[in-house]
């Protein structure tokens, strides 16, 4: 008997003891659980460092280790599933980011043959096929975690065109290239103006041209140096200017030849004002300028010479209002420096990545400067908002989403609505 008591007594005590540890254990996944929640609802607050300039600074140097980007556009499905086909009301200084997203793709094929055969008499039969895809350019509006569509697009393995998105001095466009992709031997471009707000279409402009910018209602190309055959230059370019609406380059106004001394490059709207940058080496030092440009007469003013730059810097030029913002990167450490029409140049702020983060993008409407930290999928996924008047800074909580870096030519896709 005494010994069935010992067995009962220490069965219990067994069982009391895994009751104790079986609570523990759901207070621990209970904890977890809760700091899962906490951490998925936490905004992605990142912060940025004020540079103090220091006493007669020249910016000259612009290092940063060897990176192009070369993004390759991942589907943002999560916000698409909210997407809505008719504009969403805004109130005025919302945010908002617009992007390109695949909407679908469709393969077809004719029900005949061709036949491919080689030098060697070899060969093969197949069929005629061609894929069609449907693009659209998206409204992201984080604070309101609203996303609709505003632009779509068909585009057909035998004939591709990419829409991109931009903004320059507080307005939205929309870039279709006709090409297959920007870096193609391509130039010929349909501007479509968008009212970042209704969605209406305010003008559909289409020229021919290497670079461009947007200045008022007038639009400035610019085409660089060609050769002939035998590598002989036969034109060094020139710069011109056409009003938005027009349907052709063909009878744009020339402003200026350019020459051997006096270079094409890659132009700017910045407000309401006109900058160009062109580039070269120093033995294997690449080396650009940046030049002002009088909209009415062309004529191009030196601002900044033999400015030593590399790659990533040269991948992330960004116009502001009144200025070039140039991006250096220097370990994990990116910087952020401001290159004004008037006035002295500035090591302005510097953002530290973390993790797989690769990039930075920067873009300046309505004095607030909007910092876009990427990693190395290209997708954005941390915004911070710095105001250029108080120097405060912010975070915005975004939903991640894919970009496409070609707009470092024109402007980063950000405004804030009026």
């Amino acid at each position: 008997m005494k010994k069935y008591r010992k067995i009962f007594s220490v069965l219990v005590l067994l069982t009391l003891l895994l009751s104790i540890i079986l609570s523990g254990c759901k207070e621990i996944q209970k904890a977890q659980s809760e700091q899962q929640v906490q951490q998925n609802q936490e905004p992605a607050v990142r912060e940025v460092k004020k540079i103090q300039p220091k006493e007669e600074e020249e910016v000259q140097r612009i290092p940063a280790p060897n990176l192009v980007p070369s993004p390759t556009p991942v589907e943002n499905k999560t916000a698409l599933e909210n997407k809505q086909e008719t504009p969403a009301e805004i109130p005025a200084g919302s945010i908002a980011l617009f992007f390109t997203e695949g909407l679908s793709s469709i393969k077809k094929r004719l029900p005949v043959q061709v036949q491919y055969t080689d030098i060697e008499g070899g060969g093969y039969a197949t069929d005629i096929r061609w894929e069609t895809s449907v693009n659209a350019i998206v409204r992201y509006l984080p604070e309101l975690e609203k996303v609709d569509l505003l632009k779509k697009a068909t585009s057909a393995s035998w004939s591709q065109n990419v829409l991109y998105p931009f903004t320059t001095a507080g307005r939205f466009f929309v870039l279709r290239d006709w090409g297959s992709d920007w870096d193609a031997d391509n130039s010929q471009w349909t501007l479509y103006e968008i009212d970042a707000k209704t969605g209406e279409q305010l003008s559909e402009t289409g020229f021919n041209t290497d670079s461009f910018a947007v200045v008022g209602n007038k639009i400035y190309l610019s085409t660089g140096r060609t050769t002939d055959f035998y590598g002989r230059v036969t034109s060094y370019g020139k710069l011109e200017v056409m009003n938005l609406g027009e349907s052709s380059s063909y009878n744009a106004r020339e402003l200026l030849k350019y020459s051997e001394q006096n270079p094409s490059g890659t132009l700017y709207g910045v407000g309401d004002g006109l900058m160009a940058v062109s580039w070269d080496y120093m033995g294997e030092q690449m080396v650009i300028d940046i030049y002002s440009i009088n909209p009415d007469s062309g004529i191009r003013t030196k601002l900044y010479e033999n400015l030593m730059v590399d790659d990533f810097s040269f991948s992330n030029i960004y116009p502001g209002k009144d200025a070039l913002y140039i991006l250096t990167k220097n370990g994990n450490k990116v910087f952020i420096n401001r290159y004004p029409l008037l006035g002295e140049p500035q090591s302005l702020l510097e953002v530290e990545l973390e993790g797989e983060e690769q990039n930075v993008y920067v873009a300046e409407d309505d004095e607030q400067l909007g910092i876009f930290i990427a990693r190395k999928d290209w997708k954005v996924h941390s915004m911070i908002l710095y105001d250029l008047k108080t120097k405060e800074s912010r975070g915005i909580v975004i939903e991640p989403f894919s970009v496409d870096a070609s707009f470092n030519r024109v402007g980063f896709p950000f405004l804030v609505i009026e």
